[in-house]
């Protein structure tokens, strides 16, 4: 769990997977019995087969490396599934660098053809577009940043039209 200022992020998805290829190593024994009448041996013998782990898919990688826990201060970062409000978050007044990073586990997709269109907003109040609510992105690709300026205090991050898996990181500017 992230703990960003007095907001809380719970980290429930694993972004980073881990595999291992096993190698395809047939492990025999033999088990033997004596007694004066010498019966028949008997051999049992046990095979594995290797399984080779499905490969990280890129996004899932670049969604990882946005995520990482080297959160700076003033820096919120936003993890999650499906559309969504989160919040309320303290935000400064000023600019904001914001990046995003769309992830699949099941396997590379085309974004600009595969997925709906990825809109972002900040609301004060959740779902509720008002005088001050200011869009973050309207973007149909896998990653992308933009540069935004935010009026200062609480804001709810309002995510629809979202496929995939999602990692946004506000980072204020210097």
């Amino acid at each position: 769990m992230f703990v960003i200022g007095r907001n809380r992020i719970a980290c429930t998805a694993t972004f980073l997977l881990v595999g291992a290829t096993l190698a395809a190593t047939g492990c025999g024994s033999t088990v033997s019995k004596s007694a004066s009448a010498a019966p028949p041996q008997t051999t049992a013998a046990a095979t594995t087969t290797a399984t080779e782990a499905a490969p990280t898919p890129p996004s899932l990688l670049k969604a990882a490396h946005l995520a990482a826990d080297n959160v700076r201060p003033g820096e919120i970062i936003i993890k999650q599934s499906g559309t969504a409000n989160r919040g309320p978050y303290a935000f400064r007044p000023g600019v904001y660098r914001v990046r995003f990073q769309q992830w699949t586990s099941s396997g590379e997709v085309d974004f600009t053809t595969e997925a709906s269109s990825l809109v972002v907003q900040l609301d004060r109040k959740p779902g509720d577009i008002g005088a001050e609510t200011v869009t973050v992105f309207n973007a149909t690709q896998g990653s992308g940043s933009n540069q935004i300026t935010v009026p200062g205090g609480e804001f709810y991050v309002d995510v629809s039209s979202e496929d995939y898996g999602l990692v946004l990181r506000f980072t204020p500017a210097p």
